[in-house]
């Protein structure tokens, strides 16, 4: 199990997330349906795009 804020630091082989909100669950499951635009911006408050780079998934917050 890892506790993070940075999405990059998720390890290449993570299959399964939970992602919390307020502190409920926003969603959880499969780490690519978990990990999208829609439900990260709700997550975050605000308009992200998602950079996916050597494994890795960025967030980068769309002011």
């Amino acid at each position: 199990m890892m506790v993070s804020h940075e999405t990059s630091l998720l390890p290449e082989g993570c299959k399964r997330a939970v992602l919390l909100h307020g502190g409920d669950v926003l969603a959880d499951g499969d780490i690519e349906d978990v990990l999208e635009t829609g439900i990260l911006e709700k997550a975050y408050q605000c308009r992200i795009d998602i950079l996916k780079h050597a494994g890795r998934r960025y967030t980068i917050n769309k002011r």
